[in-house]
């Protein structure tokens, strides 16, 4: 299995790319690339722009600007069956929620995602390489929603209420201060 971080992300709301930003003195990227590098075969940064040669990147070429082009980037290039993707922006992340969502995998699914309270967290999750031709049908039409996506697909959502700080999306600049309560 494979690991994906999605970083094409435009960073309006945030106001500075947030594959750049900072926790424990390293960057949300390299922060969430070591992580899953404990847990994963191969990682790699998917999106736009490589701020990090170090680090293996696959470009998000595609001109729609969605998450659902940084997943297809990932699966294309990858040989795995099943690709975790995470977004950058989650950088409270735990081992434990990508074990609890592994755990899940099985033959008649082809995306597992979870749900903490009452959000559906579908930037963080498994995918499989069998998407592939219907996400490229899907942004060939303009259809960029994730969870129209995901509702037209063999999806398990995973309730993981105990790991809701994991879920703290940090996407824009009161939430970057407001990271420091969590750390």
């Amino acid at each position: 299995m494979n690991a994906f971080i999605l970083t094409g992300g435009m960073s309006r709301r945030f106001g500075s790319d947030k594959a750049l930003a900072q926790i424990h003195g390293t960057s949300f990227t390299e922060h969430l690339f070591e992580m899953l590098s404990r847990e994963f075969e191969q990682v790699a940064v998917v999106g736009k722009v490589r701020h990090f040669p170090n680090l293996a990147f696959v470009a998000d070429n595609c001109s729609a600007q969605c998450p659902l082009v940084g997943i297809y980037s990932g699966l294309t290039s990858s040989v795995a069956e099943w690709n975790f993707f995470l977004s950058v922006d989650l950088p409270l992340m735990r081992t434990e929620v990508i074990h609890a969502l592994k755990h899940q995998i099985a033959e008649s699914l082809q995306i597992i995602v979870p749900k903490a309270g009452e959000r559906v967290h579908p930037l963080c999750g498994f995918y499989h390489r069998s998407l592939c031709a219907p996400i490229e049908h899907a942004l060939h039409e303009h259809r960029y929603r994730m969870m129209d996506f995901i509702a037209s697909a063999s999806a398990k959502t995973v309730p993981l209420n105990d790991f809701e700080s994991a879920f703290f999306n940090v996407n824009t600049a009161d939430a970057y201060q407001q990271l420091s309560r969590f750390i």
